[in-house]
């Protein structure tokens, strides 16, 4: 860490790297949200707490992008099915 601070880094975090190249390499999509729990010297009570904290927002956040994401995914299904008759049926039967 002493090194870090020298270079003036301010967070270091566990790099999600190796799951997106597999998601990558699988031709799927991936969305990466990032919560900073502590700043700087803390124990690990107040990390525990940090994240506490955060739980709430990161929560309501989560909720907000599946909504949207529901209601993109709604639309281009209608999409889909005005343009095709024999989509619309496959999604009616769902």
């Amino acid at each position: 860490l002493a090194l870090l601070r020298t270079l003036g880094v301010h967070t270091v975090s566990m790099s999600p790297a190796g799951e997106l190249r597999a998601a990558h390499d699988e031709k799927m999509g991936a969305a990466v949200l990032t919560v900073v729990a502590n700043a700087g010297d803390t124990t690990h009570d107040e990390v525990l707490a940090g994240v506490a904290r955060a739980g709430a927002a990161l929560a309501r956040t989560v909720e907000t992008l599946f909504a949207a994401w529901a209601t993109s995914s709604g639309r281009e299904a209608a999409s889909d099915a005005a343009d095709s008759p024999g989509r619309a049926q496959e999604l009616d039967s769902k």
